[in-house]
């Protein structure tokens, strides 16, 4: 047995030497406070676009007369115009440059090889094609059926019809996006991006983006405001309720509130009182006289202060209001005119009816339907595909707002939206989502 000690014993020494530099560190710390991360940081959408400016700046250097062309090496429609070259090392190779001064029109049928800068106003007519990046430095007109790599401008930037971009357009100002254009990466503006339906992208940010129809008129939805209701509870009133909430359901301590206050309140805002009065503990199961109608035949759990969790699915009928954030293990359809004072969460099918107004976020799990003339006020996250009807609102000024889907992002005319726009699958204006959804 003792010739086993000293094995154990260096085994020992050699499992605390493990432990050493942990004990070390927790007696005598080298950080004198947790590591600072910056939570206000967010990912720039326009990085591509920024980036590739800041890499171009530099490119010329004052009183290199040795880079001015001469009008024999260049295009018909470059010689009315001061034109430099240079090279310039990028992340794919060495590149050749060219910075053109002037305002510059390119008759259709061109085709140009080359990085162009241009210190002014672009324009071009149809059937163009760039095979590498547009820097313009003013405002940009790209004509029908042109083929672009990428383009950023500092002012306006619109694209005719049937426009092809293999990677992203950007603008310091709007961006005007035309009927069947197709941008393979990300549409980016400083401003409003205006869409025209039978477009698709994949990527979409700005400070908001509006979907219109063929030569659409240049105006912004109106959010229409939605009063509601409020409940000015008095002693009176909440002693009723405390009085009654046990013995009878919701239905009839609405008519004794009516009766005795002449106050029409909804059933689940005197459910709501009643949690803020401590008649219902966390977690706690509605009882089938507490439930609002449209709960009625589901099992309904008090999750917190402020949220119902529902098993199995329901509809929501016209004109309800719903107090809380609501979360559903299963699908959920509202009817028109319905008002969500929270946000809503649902693992199957999320089905909003016209004219609704959520005012936290909606996120899913399947697809999602937003009917016409509905407002979220914050954003839709869905891991499956998301359908928005003509009219709809997406984000407010003070809530935010996004739409980010893990399949594609269906747009009809008249959509209003704020920030980005996300879909792993793309993103395409329709004419009807009907059409879509019947496939």
């Amino acid at each position: 047995m003792l010739d086993y000690l000293p094995l154990f014993l260096i085994f020992a020494g050699i499992l605390f030497l493990c432990f050493v530099p942990a004990f070390v560190e927790y007696l005598w710390p080298r950080d004198d406070k947790p590591l600072a991360i910056d939570l206000s940081m967010e990912l720039d959408e326009r990085y591509f676009a920024h980036s590739f400016r800041k890499i171009l700046e530099p490119a010329f250097t004052e009183g290199r007369k040795d880079y001015v062309l001469g009008d024999n090496q260049k295009p018909v429609w470059l010689r009315d115009f001061p034109v430099l070259k240079t090279y310039l090392k990028m992340h794919r190779a060495e590149e050749e440059i060219w910075l053109a001064e002037g305002d510059i029109k390119v008759p259709a049928g061109s085709e140009f090889d080359w990085i162009l800068i241009v210190d002014g106003n672009f324009s071009t007519e149809e059937d163009c094609t760039f095979k590498k990046e547009l820097f313009v430095k003013g405002d940009g007109f790209i004509g029908q059926s042109n083929n672009l790599r990428c383009v950023t401008a500092t002012g306006k930037l619109k694209l005719e019809k049937g426009t092809l971009v293999d990677g992203w357009i950007d603008s310091d100002k709007d961006v005007d996006i035309s009927k069947d254009c197709e941008i393979r990466s990300r549409a980016a503006s400083g401003k409003t991006v205006w869409i025209e339906k039978g477009s698709k992208f994949f990527r979409l940010a700005g400070e908001e983006f509006v979907v219109g129809g063929d030569g659409m008129v240049k105006t912004k939805s109106k959010v229409k405001e939605i009063v509601l209701p409020v409940i000015r509870w008095t002693k009176e009133m909440d002693g009723l309720v405390k009085e009654n909430f046990e013995g009878k359901n919701l239905s009839e301590i609405k008519v004794l509130l009516e009766e005795k206050f002449g106050q029409g309140i909804p059933g689940i805002l005197i459910f709501r009182r009643a949690r803020i009065l401590d008649l219902i503990k966390p977690l706690t199961k509605m009882k089938s006289q507490q439930k609002p109608e449209f709960l009625k035949d589901n099992k309904v759990w008090i999750q917190g202060a402020e949220s119902v969790l529902v098993k199995g699915d329901i509809a929501i009928s016209e004109g309800e209001t719903v107090p809380y954030n609501i979360i559903v293990k299963g699908d959920l359809t509202s009817h028109a005119d319905v008002v969500f004072q929270g946000g809503l969460h649902a693992t199957g099918d999320i089905f909003i009816g016209d004219r609704n107004r959520i005012m936290g976020s909606i996120v899913g799990a399947e697809k999602v339907i937003l009917g016409m003339d509905t407002v979220v006020e914050n954003c839709v996250d869905t891991e499956k595909d998301i359908f928005v009807r003509k009219g709809v609102t997406i984000g407010t000024e003070k809530r935010g707002g996004g739409l980010a889907a893990g399949g594609k992002v269906y747009l009809e005319e008249g959509v209003l939206g704020r920030y980005k726009v996300y879909a792993e699958k793309g993103i395409q204006t329709v004419e009807n989502i009907d059409d879509v959804l019947s496939k």
